[in-house]
């Protein structure tokens, strides 16, 4: 008797644990919770992402999250994209091609990652890979149109903005190439003036681009143009951004071998300054 009992006091026991635990867990969710979960989720960090326009550092960690947890969602071009632009800004190099050869992979007609990743790529003296992408981001912005809607000055501003950079960056891979041949190489001429060419259409473009004044001034010096390289020069002086010093450093070595040679005239750096200065407009 105390054996049945006991055996109907283990059944008993056992149905109201399982009454206890179908009433404290929670009922299993369906498609569609989980979908509006998910959707929550992925805006969170979208909005993350947009909220943080001035904190690049936000921007990038709000967007790895994104990759790792939603790499099929809708919107990973968008933030691909996002993050390309933040971690230019941080100046991380590894982590803006990740992302930017991600969004080239979903959207390979769109320009402005590979005007971005070009720069990126020649500024980390990889000129190859920076002529390859901006070779192709010159087509892809030859062959764009305007859209309707988009007011013409403004079209054209934005599309000038691109293509100086892209000019500015070829620029640049020129001079990197020339300078890896021999001063007899008659190919270093040529790349030399070709940098000269981008450049000029860098700063048509910008012509408060102080890094391709100073830039186009280097080229100027190893072509032995005087009079032009230190019209560049004084340009990025005159606009004092991040290049003058160095532009003011090598302008004066210009002069004292100038002044050595009994050849300077009348060419002072205040005086070649002051007229880049009226030149760019610069009061």
């Amino acid at each position: 008797m105390n054996k049945i009992l006991s055996l109907i006091l283990v059944i008993l026991l056992a149905g109201f644990a399982a009454a206890q635990a179908a009433q404290t867990q929670p009922a299993e969710k369906t498609p569609e919770q989980l979908a509006q979960e998910r959707q929550r989720a992925e805006m969170a960090l979208i909005q993350q992402i947009q909220a943080n326009a001035n904190n690049p550092q936000a921007q990038a960690l709000a967007a790895d999250e994104f990759v790792q947890k939603f790499a099929d969602s809708p919107n990973i071009a968008f933030v691909r994209f996002q993050a390309t632009l933040a971690n230019q800004r941080l100046n991380n190099f590894d982590k803006m091609v990740e992302h930017g050869n991600a969004f080239m992979a979903l959207v390979p007609n769109h320009p402005v990652i590979p005007v971005i990743l070009a720069n990126g790529y020649a500024e980390n003296n990889k000129s190859e890979e920076a002529e390859v992408l901006a070779t192709k981001a010159r087509t892809l912005l030859n062959a764009m149109t305007k859209p309707e809607g988009v007011p013409q000055e403004q079209w054209d501003a934005q599309i000038g903005e691109l293509k100086g950079t892209l000019s500015s960056t070829l620029g640049y891979v020129h001079l990197q190439k020339a300078g890896k041949l021999d001063k007899k190489d008659n190919a270093r001429e040529t790349e030399l003036n070709q940098a000269v060419d981008e450049f000029k259409n860098a700063v048509a473009a910008n012509k408060m681009d102080d890094i391709s004044w100073y830039r186009v001034g280097i080229a100027y010096a190893l072509l032995n143009k005087v009079d032009e390289c230190l019209d560049a020069y004084a340009k990025a002086i005159a606009i004092n951004q991040s290049v003058a010093e160095r532009a003011k450093t090598d302008m004066g070595k210009i002069l004292d071998t100038l002044k050595e040679n009994n050849q300077l005239g009348d060419r002072t750096l205040d005086g070649l300054v002051a007229k880049a200065k009226q030149d760019l407009g610069i009061a």
